[in-house]
């Protein structure tokens, strides 16, 4: 049965994720939630398909991470055929800032702040976990390639940035930039492995719950115009996890060695949007 792993489990992509994998009964799917107590959609599901195992527990803490993996081999085995780092952070209330903002705060720590702890959770604790479940991924790379993917962002690409000059979400985009190195680094040291590592940006997917509130308004309303500006032929209008996740999926199943440590659309490519 191929198997699979997915961090940040509990709504949004990651949730898409375990809905369209477990949808095959052949599959057997792992979720990593931070909380059980508020991840009853997927809790629910879990109890609807019977293949699911919702498991608790946090990127940045590797105790957590190597119990999870415990948990995984007592399934399996001892194998795992694919990993999907999706748990990240997004923002915070300070996403609308530029660099200039940061300097014209009473305290100029936070710009170090963020960065720091945008890097620790989405990049640092992402390579936490592939360390941690390498050793099932590659005996399960002994009869069929295994895979690693990283869900990044297309605003981590310096090129994006500047034609639509994105001044905010800093310490998101320095986040996402180190990941997309962290995956290469890693596709160079396991170049003789039958194991493929990506990085993909799902493109620009509306995940929220419920109507933003409307002190949000403003700065959706620039990251829009800014998105259009970069990317001219963008029909302007937000993917939903359904469509997304199902692009992403395509590229992950067709992806080859050769692509091993490349940094990619939804669509196989560099067109963020």
């Amino acid at each position: 049965m191929p198997s699979y792993f997915i961090t940040g489990a509990n709504r949004g992509l990651g949730f898409e994720f375990v809905k369209q994998l477990s949808a095959s009964p052949e599959n057997v799917v792992f979720t990593l939630v931070r909380s059980k107590a508020n991840s009853a959609n997927l809790l629910e599901l879990q109890n609807k398909t019977g293949n699911i195992h919702v498991l608790e527990g946090d990127i940045t803490d590797t105790a957590s991470l190597k119990s999870a993996a415990e948990e995984v081999k007592k399934v399996t085995g001892g194998t795992l055929n694919v990993l999907i780092n999706n748990a990240a952070l997004i923002g915070d209330n300070r996403s609308p800032w530029n660099l200039e903002a940061f300097f014209n705060d009473p305290n100029e720590k936070i710009l170090e702040e963020d960065i720091n702890t945008a890097v620790r959770i989405n990049a640092v604790s992402v390579a936490h976990t592939i360390n941690t479940f390498l050793p099932l991924l590659r005996t399960a790379a002994v009869t069929s390639t295994s895979r690693i993917v990283a869900i990044s962002s297309g605003l981590a690409d310096p090129d994006a940035n500047s034609r639509g000059q994105f001044e905010w979400a800093v310490p998101y985009c320095v986040s996402k930039a180190a990941l997309n190195m962290l995956i290469a680094k890693f596709a160079a040291s396991l170049h003789e492995e039958n194991i493929v590592i990506l990085s993909v940006s799902p493109g620009f997917v509306n995940t929220a719950e419920k109507p933003p509130p409307p002190e949000q308004l403003p700065f959706l309303g620039q990251m829009m115009t800014a998105f259009k500006k970069a990317f001219p032929s963008w029909n302007s209008v937000p993917a939903a996890p359904v469509d997304s996740v199902t692009a992403m999926l395509d590229v992950i199943n067709k992806a080859e060695k050769k692509d091993s440590g490349a940094w990619v659309s939804h669509k196989g490519n560099k067109e963020w949007l």
